[in-house]
Order: C-alpha cells, then sequence, then structure tokens
C-alpha cells in the first residue's frame, strides 16, 4: 500500500510510527494536565491594547449615498440630465425631500455606506473636499450617466474602542500563555528526565494545546 511505502522511505517502520503517535498522546496529556488557564485581568488587557494601539486604528470614512441619473448612449441628452441633477441638488438643498425629488426626477437614492476616504476614486475624494456633512457634490460625468453624491457624514480617523477588542487580545494572551507553558514544561521534560522529543512532534504538541 502507498501508506506502507510512505513508512518505509521514512526510514520508519509500523512499529516506530505507532510508538511515535503514542508518546506524542501521552506527552499531550501531559502538557494539558500540567497547564492551567492564566487569570488575565482586565487592567492587563488594556496595557496591551495600549501598547498595540496601532493595530486598532480606524480610518477616516464617508457615509454616502448615491443619484445617478443615466444618459443616452450617445450622449445627445447629456446637458438636459445635467441640468436636472443641478435642479434636484439645488431644490434638496433648500429644503425640499432628498426621496421625493428622486421619484420625481426617475433616480432612486442608492445607499453607499461608510467608506474609507482612501478608497474612493481620486476625483470623488476632489469633488467631496468641501462638501460640508449632508451636503452634495457637483454632478459628476460617468460612464453612463451623471453622478451625484450625497454626504451624510464624515467619521474622523480614531482607533477601535476597547470594549470592542477586549476579548479577541484576551483571548490572543491566553493562547500566548499556553505556548510559553507548554515550551517551558517540555523543557523542564528534556532537562529533568532526559526525555528526547524532535522539533515537529513539539509543535505538534503545541498545536493541539493550542487548539483546546
Amino acid at each position: 500500500a502507498a501508506w506502507e511505502a510512505a513508512i518505509e522511505s521514512s526510514g520508519m517502520s509500523l512499529e516506530d510510527l505507532r510508538e511515535r503517535y503514542r508518546q506524542s498522546i501521552l506527552l499531550s496529556r501531559a502538557v494539558q494536565s500540567e497547564i492551567r488557564p492564566t487569570e488575565i485581568t482586565q487592567e492587563e488587557v488594556r496595557a496591551i491594547y495600549e501598547k498595540d494601539k496601532d493595530l486598532y486604528k480606524v480610518p477616516s470614512k464617508v457615509v454616502l449615498e448615491q443619484l445617478f441619473f443615466p444618459v443616452a448612449e450617445n450622449g445627445s441628452d447629456e446637458a438636459e440630465v445635467m441640468r436636472v441633477a443641478r435642479g434636484l441638488i439645488k431644490r434638496v438643498s433648500e429644503g425640499s425631500d432628498l426621496q421625493a425629488e428622486a421619484t420625481l426626477a426617475g433616480v432612486e437614492v442608492q445607499e453607499l455606506g461608510e467608506i474609507p476616504v482612501a478608497d474612493l476614486r481620486a476625483d470623488l475624494r476632489q469633488a467631496l473636499t468641501d462638501v460640508p456633512d449632508g451636503g452634495f457634490t457637483e454632478p459628476l460625468a460617468t460612464v453612463g450617466g451623471i453622478q451625484v453624491i450625497h454626504i451624510i457624514k464624515r467619521i474622523p480617523a480614531g482607533y477601535q474602542p476597547f470594549d470592542e477588542v477586549e476579548e479577541d487580545i484576551k483571548r490572543r494572551m491566553s493562547a500566548q500563555s499556553y505556548q510559553k507553558q507548554t515550551r517551558e514544561f517540555v523543557e523542564g521534560l528534556r532537562e529533568d528526565y532526559l526525555v528526547v522529543i524532535d522539533q515537529e512532534q513539539l509543535d505538534y504538541i503545541l498545536q493541539v494545546v493550542g487548539s483546546l
């Protein structure tokens, strides 16, 4: 069989392989019985959060809506569509209801959601530069039509709140503690009892313990 050929090519017998797995299982059980969950305080977690705060940076974003006014394929009505788009912007800016005006113009108000400013098209970033929250860009000629962007609000750059990442940090700290304790335990076996453990076997044990 193929697996028998693979064992033979590795220089091990079937008994060698069985013994190796037996030792791995016994050692894994010994490690699990010795390693205890580390008590991690909120203060310790917060200290890691502050130390690694750059990992939790949130870029500046904008919350946008879009209105798209299609034009004829040959562009023959572009000027008229541009006039309609500008008229809508003017009326809404003066207090008219956006949804009602969009319905009258035969277009939809499409929610684009939160978008990092850095991910916007260069021309759109430029168009939004001086637009206040609640305002509109000038109509933008794009492929197939005229685009108008409504900026709902800007979200400044900052950091994910501690409460949102606390559990993730705690899990990472716990995993690191398990890894450290396991290595120290195995090294102790090597030194105190002259136990021979190859690196591949140790990596396997660490993987097993880390998945608990």
